[in-house]
């Protein structure tokens, strides 16, 4: 037990999934196709803040600064397809926190907030801008359940003012269940539980960003 100061800086890279380089899907917003000359991310994530090391009540608080290079975006183009781009530059810088409570022998409660504001350049000659379709709070909280070899989590997330007056707040409610032996781990996975839609509104237009309610399984094995 005990607190410490942490400094960090790491190299950030990220590919471009399959599905934007390669979709081709219809909706009710209009058709997505995928750009296979999509280019991957990268740049440099720096932080600096307090960890409380206890082992029942960790907690944490801190600030951090992005930058990526050729961050990938969607770009709504109704009534055209749209599709995936990279803009010039992209960079955000925040604080966030975090605190956790034991409610007894197997139950934990777990919070979180991030403050954070997202910028984007277009061009590399365009003006900072504000970055559409990223929230500038994130607050969540979980439940947590831990029995060995199980455990079931079922986490809340909220998001607000994605970089439009106009913008609607979001929550997703996810769970997951898992089972743990010595070397391997399962885990069954719910994401956005209701279902529900995020949507973006600007002006006229209205963006889907999801993610769509889904089953994901995962085996992981330690060697």
């Amino acid at each position: 037990d005990g607190n410490m100061i942490y400094i960090s800086a790491s190299r950030v890279f990220a590919m471009p999934s399959f599905y934007m380089l390669f979709a081709d899907r219809d909706t009710e917003w209009g058709k997505t196709v995928g750009n296979p000359d999509l280019k991957p991310e990268k740049g440099w994530s720096y932080e600096l803040g307090l960890k409380g090391f206890s082992s029942e009540e960790p907690w944490q608080i801190g600030v951090f600064f992005t930058v990526l290079d050729e961050k990938i975006k969607y770009d709504y183009r109704f009534p055209d397809p749209s599709t995936y781009i990279n803009v010039a530059q992209f960079r955000s810088y925040g604080i966030e926190a975090s605190k956790k409570w034991n409610l007894g022998k197997n139950w934990s409660l777990g919070l979180n907030g991030t403050w954070q504001m997202p910028e984007e350049k277009a061009t590399a000659t365009s003006d900072w801008a504000r970055s559409t379709a990223l929230p500038e709070w994130e607050i969540g909280g979980s439940f947590e359940y831990r029995n060995y070899p199980w455990t079931a989590l079922l986490i809340h997330n909220w998001s607000g003012n994605q970089g439009d007056r106009d913008s609607n707040h979001f929550s997703q409610v996810d769970f997951a269940l898992s089972w743990e032996s010595e070397e391997d781990t399962v885990r069954l996975s719910v994401i956005n539980i209701f279902g529900k839609d995020n949507i973006f509104e600007a002006g006229f237009n209205s963006y889907y960003y999801g993610p769509e309610r889904g089953l994901r399984l995962s085996w992981e094995r330690r060697f």
